[in-house]
């Protein structure tokens, strides 16, 4: 039951000049000046998603490109407009600005597209909270401090304002769960 698509995502199909930069354990794409190393191909996922219509209904979205997060979301936004899937992607700043991208930017297209309400992780994994999408002051301040760390990212999951109940009751029983860790960490033996 799986469909293996080799492929490289982005937000808008075609072809571009870049080269794959490995470091730190993690890889990532780099445009370079014309004719530098040969050519890349992208398509976006909705492209993926009329070549391969079973993938049209899906209930999860996940992403964790190293900085092409952004422009992955945006060339699925048909998908996510049709499906209003449970979106979970990597945002992580350094990453994104290597990738000469704006660190804010999905931010107010998620609000644009019904996700007001996404919930923040930590680089470890850790429940920080709920954020409004249009709350740019947070937002900043959060991307402040990951920039201070250089390496600090989020992981950051949406669910569509349609199914807010759903969302509400995934947030109470995460925090009652990392409530738990909490607790078990102070529980003498």
């Amino acid at each position: 039951g799986v469909t293996l698509v080799h492929t490289m995502l982005s937000d808008r199909s075609g072809v571009t000049n870049a080269q794959f930069i490995s470091e730190g354990g993690t890889s990532r794409v780099e445009a370079t000046a014309v004719g530098a190393q040969g050519s890349t191909v992208y398509q976006t996922l909705d492209d993926i998603v009329r070549q391969h219509p079973d993938f049209a209904s899906v209930n999860l979205l996940k992403s964790d490109v190293d900085g092409y997060d952004s422009r992955v979301l945006v060339g699925a936004q048909g998908t996510i407009a049709s499906a209003c899937p449970v979106i979970f992607f990597e945002h992580h700043p350094h990453l994104l600005a290597l990738a000469k991208d704006d660190d804010t930017y999905i931010f107010s297209r998620l609000k644009t597209w019904g996700y007001s309400k996404l919930i923040f992780y930590d680089i470890k994994g850790f429940l920080l909270g709920v954020v409004d999408s249009d709350n740019e002051t947070l937002i900043k301040d959060l991307i402040f401090y990951a920039k201070s760390k250089e390496v600090l990212c989020y992981d950051v999951c949406g669910f569509h304002d349609r199914d807010a109940e759903a969302r509400d009751r995934f947030v109470v029983s995460e925090k009652a769960f990392y409530a738990g860790l909490i607790a078990s960490r102070f529980v003498k033996a």
